[in-house]
């Protein structure tokens, strides 16, 4: 009989809440960088450039912990070829 509160077998709940855990966060630090990188083009003093870069600094915190959280949810041994791409 099957254990439904297995959280290791693969496709279990934990698994996919990881996987979608690790795609947010790295689409989210994705798009952080890339605005980042505009910003940096504004020169010093433009009025809200320094408040906008220490916004997006505290989202790289947040990031960071979303890809801390996935990988703690992921199993030991999952590796990114072997999770399963995202459905239609």
């Amino acid at each position: 009989m099957a254990d439904h509160h297995d959280t290791t077998r693969p496709g279990s709940l934990r698994e996919q809440i990881g996987v979608v855990l690790l795609r947010s966060a790295t689409a989210l630090a994705a798009d952080r960088q890339s605005t980042i990188r505009h910003i940096a083009d504004v020169p010093d003093g433009a009025l809200g450039r320094e408040r906008a870069l220490s916004t997006l600094a505290f989202a790289g915190w947040v990031d960071s912990l979303l890809l801390w959280l996935a990988w703690r949810l992921l199993p030991a041994d999952a590796v990114p070829g072997q999770v399963s791409p995202p459905g239609p």
